[in-house]
């Protein structure tokens, strides 16, 4: 199925947490963003944290997000409709003094805040926190924070990331070279609402990357958590780990929000020198994929309907589409061994 001309997203997708902002650029002002083709409004409270909820005033349906904040809450620009951090209507302008608001309420959503990140579940119940897989890494091990929004579908964007096979030609010299394929032990596994995939083989890359940045590899491997939570985990001889992890926030049908962090540890890499040294190759990597995808993207609007081939290589492939196409968690049974030339 193209991903991009799908039915609604599956009611399971809404259960989760979300990586929605950096911290570092939230500004004290009420901020819009749409996830899954809902719309929110984010705003700061009195108490130095951030709330959410639906951007829209139930009054006359302006968005929230193009008003104000005023003691701590949202102020809608066309009346003056007041709302706290719950959602509840704390001020009608016109209204007798007297008597007592009417019970008329936004829905509100939870958030949290970690490593940099601000994460978002666009529902009232559901997972209680944000995806191991993002909590589990040292802050002090961080590096950088990234954020992007790409044309494609989040299906498409994730598995980009995850799939080394277009490595030897998106990224052509930079992370791989076609005619220094070796043979590659791969190995999936599956755990709960955890996929891990190994590859065991390479103990260095063909890339100017590898060459520049790394040393021998003891080992290499790439992580996925529902909903949206990916990681490629680089090993190395020495003892040192380098962890580069993006979180997949989807937008609508053709759009996808990334999150981005990169922690190293094991090894002497202050934030200066990897942003001044590694992040300029890194940056140029990411927009190679940017534009691949928004290519793929423009010709699958080409072709609405059609299917996607696949080869045993897509690896990851058929448990990507189980969860955002179906909302399925991804089944024991995709677990297997192969090898890939890479």
């Amino acid at each position: 199925m193209n991903p991009s001309t799908a039915p609604a997203w599956p009611a399971a997708l809404y259960q989760h947490w979300y990586a929605i902002a950096r911290l570092d650029r939230l500004r004290r002002k009420p901020l819009a963003i749409t996830l899954l083709d809902r719309h929110f409004v984010i705003a700061p409270d009195q108490h130095g944290g951030w709330f959410a909820l639906e951007d829209r005033c139930p009054h006359r349906q302006l968005a929230l997000s193009a008003g104000c904040l005023r003691d701590g809450q949202l102020q809608c620009p066309y009346h003056g409709w007041r709302f706290d951090s719950h959602g509840r209507l704390s001020a009608l302008p016109g209204h007798d003094p007297q008597q007592p608001l009417p019970p008329i309420r936004v829905p509100a959503f939870p958030l949290q805040a970690h490593d940099g990140l601000l994460w978002l579940r666009p529902s009232s119940s559901g997972a209680p926190r944000p995806p191991a897989l993002a909590l589990e890494l040292p802050t002090a091990q961080r590096r950088f924070v990234w954020q992007a929004q790409w044309r494609g579908h989040v299906l498409e964007v994730m598995e980009n990331f995850l799939d080394a096979l277009h490595t030897h030609y998106v990224h052509a010299g930079w992370l791989r070279r076609d005619g220094q394929r070796r043979p590659t032990e791969v190995e999936l596994q599956v755990a709960g609402d955890r996929v891990r995939v190994d590859y065991r083989g390479q103990p260095a890359q063909s890339g100017l990357v590898w060459q520049l940045f790394e040393s021998a590899r003891s080992g290499e491997s790439a992580h996925f958590q529902l909903p949206g939570s990916t990681r490629l985990q680089y090993d190395y001889r020495n003892g040192a780990r380098a962890c580069v992890s993006l979180h997949f926030s989807p937008v609508d049908a053709r759009h996808t929000r990334i999150l981005a962090t990169f922690h190293i540890s094991g090894r002497w890499a202050p934030r200066w020198a990897v942003r001044a040294l590694l992040w300029p190759l890194l940056a140029h990597v990411g927009r190679q994929d940017a534009a691949i995808l928004a290519a793929q993207q423009d010709n699958m609007d080409r072709f609405p309907g059609r299917r996607p081939a696949r080869m045993h290589g897509d690896v990851l492939r058929p448990l990507l589409e189980d969860w955002w196409l179906h909302g399925r968690a991804p089944d024991p049974a995709h677990a297997r061994e192969l090898t890939l030339w890479l």
